[in-house]
């Protein structure tokens, strides 16, 4: 008998919170106060002649566009007559210094799926680092290029060099 009580009044409580749900959904709320109108400024310009009243402003060139700066250039004209223009010192050639590669990731390659007629469409599975991928040709992962998928080998190219690994 307590059960059938407690679930009468579960289901009472139960109609109660849905109907609040309901009513506060489909109850349309009161409408905004709306504010008194605001009374017009009467304006302080004066008409005349625009070209007269507004200076003229000089535009600069966008300094974001193609490197020039927006601020105006002097020309040989603008200088001093008794002064040259100084030629600047060529810049000294730096030496190139041949960038060491780091060695190879470790690359495990674990099969492939598509149509072996259509290479491009191939997408190869490839662990790299530990860290599984999978890769169409042409997608690049740690600064390496997957060139080829075959269905038994991948091939990579990495800063020029170009190594395969075989399915395993």
């Amino acid at each position: 008998m307590r059960q059938r009580v407690a679930q009468v009044l579960l289901g009472a409580l139960v109609l109660a919170v849905w109907g609040a749900v309901v009513l506060r959904a489909f109850n349309k709320p009161k409408e905004l106060e709306v504010a008194p109108p605001v009374a017009p400024v009467e304006s302080q310009l004066q008409v005349g002649n625009a070209k007269e009243e507004v200076p003229h402003l000089e535009l600069a060139r966008d300094p974001f566009l193609d490197g020039n700066s927006g601020a105006p250039r002097r020309s040989n004209s603008d200088l001093p007559r008794n002064t040259r223009p100084v030629a600047q010192a060529p810049r000294p050639v730096q030496k190139s210094v041949p960038v060491r590669s780091s060695p190879w990731p470790s690359v495990a390659y674990t099969g492939s799926m598509g149509n072996a007629q259509d290479p491009a469409s191939r997408l190869a599975f490839v662990t790299i680092n530990g860290k599984d991928h999978m890769l169409r040709a042409g997608a690049s992962v740690n600064d390496m290029v997957l060139k080829e998928v075959l269905s038994d080998s991948v091939v990579f190219v990495r800063h020029g060099d170009r190594k395969a690994w075989a399915r395993q």
